[in-house]
């Protein structure tokens, strides 16, 4: 698709500030921003309410949008310069770095105040408010696809939640554990269905009596 990430597509340095631009990187910007119509992001997870924030007021900035599409009938400007936003991701994933927090933690009253998060909180409230800047349509995806092996995709369930089952911790660290490694823990069963693995726990057990 011939993507880019944040801070290339809008100019942003590290710290999230838009680098001042030259007349020709202007140009190039104006002349790229023609054709566009939808704006994709892609592990939206792992992206800061900051940085959010300050992509959608550079994106606004650098609009060329018809005014039929950057402005609502009352004259409120729309957010993101009247552009579509697209955005896809796992919440239950890595947070993104800072500065900014993550979009997937409500606003309350614990986050920072002052001029420059106000972009963060915009940001925010795409997600978590009802107001004409807010998502109009959510699809969550909840049957898994990606892995086959039924132990690794209850595993990989276990570290996304925060909460690794006693034998999956001692299994991931090596230290003995109560099954043989085919058991899954959402069935109570072994997989491999041998009858020497089911004989396991109870010769454990039995041999761990004193």
């Amino acid at each position: 698709m011939n993507g880019m990430t944040i801070h290339c597509a809008r100019c942003l340095n590290m710290a999230q500030q838009v680098r001042q631009l030259s007349h020709t990187d202007v140009d190039v910007a104006f002349t790229k921003n023609q054709d566009l119509r939808w704006v994709l992001i892609d592990e939206i997870g792992m992206v800061s309410d900051h940085l959010l924030g300050c992509f959608a007021s550079a994106l606004d900035d650098a609009s060329n949008r018809p005014k039929r599409f950057l402005f609502r009938h009352g004259g409120q400007r729309r957010i993101f310069g009247g552009y579509n936003l697209l955005t896809f991701g796992d919440f239950q994933q890595l947070a993104p770095c800072p500065p900014g927090g993550p979009l997937f933690v409500p606003p309350g009253e614990s986050d920072a105040p002052g001029a420059k998060q106000e972009r963060a909180r915009e940001a925010k409230d795409m997600f978590w408010s009802d107001s004409p800047d807010a998502l109009n349509f959510f699809f969550e995806v909840k049957e898994q696809k990606r892995i086959t092996d039924q132990w690794y995709a209850t595993v990989i369930m276990e570290c996304r939640q925060g909460y690794v089952s006693d034998e999956n911790y001692q299994f991931l660290h090596g230290l003995p554990t109560m099954h043989a490694g085919s058991w899954q823990a959402q069935t109570q069963a072994l997989e491999c269905g041998e009858e020497a693995c089911l004989r396991l726990q109870s010769e454990w057990q039995n041999n761990a009596r004193p």
